[in-house]
């Protein structure tokens, strides 16, 4: 994907493809259009979590930095496509900020929300998953099941 040799571990700015297939076990054909890139970033997204609803394409993606959200700072980004292989940022695109509110009322700020899944009913989303870390000093890690709400239509 014409990457320039840097200083590893990276080697490289880190980029997310498709492959495409009339089967779900092959063979295969790589798309060499990088997806869910930044002008001017090497590694903009990470772990990206894709689901089809309706009639569209839909991801969460570890937006590092916030370039897609515009918060300057790593959270969930929403992005969302017609096909699976041309993605536009959602209108809304936060998803998720590094901090949790626990049902006792109380906010938790983490080091690391990352690796998004989730757990759909009937084709709709109703938690999110995430791989949860604390501390830079990496001490606890655990998954944590956020429910989804409907936002009400306007």
């Amino acid at each position: 994907v014409g990457m320039t040799a840097r200083k590893l571990p990276f080697g490289g700015p880190v980029v997310h493809l498709a492959a495409t297939s009339n089967s779900p076990t092959g063979p295969f054909k790589k798309q060499m259009k990088p997806l869910f890139t930044a002008p001017g970033i090497d590694f903009p997204a990470e772990d990206p979590y894709i689901w089809a609803q309706g009639n569209r394409c839909w991801a969460i993606v570890n937006d590092h930095k916030g370039a897609f959200t515009k918060t300057g700072t790593d959270c969930l980004a929403l992005f969302t496509s017609k096909d699976g292989l041309v993605w536009d940022v959602a209108a809304n695109p936060l998803v998720l900020n590094r901090q949790i509110a626990w049902s006792d009322g109380a906010v938790q700020s983490f080091h690391r929300l990352e690796r998004p899944q989730l757990w759909l009913d009937r084709g709709v989303p109703k938690v999110l998953f995430c791989a949860a870390e604390e501390t830079a000093e990496k001490r606890h890690s655990f998954n944590v099941h956020i429910p989804l709400q409907a936002k009400p239509k306007e």
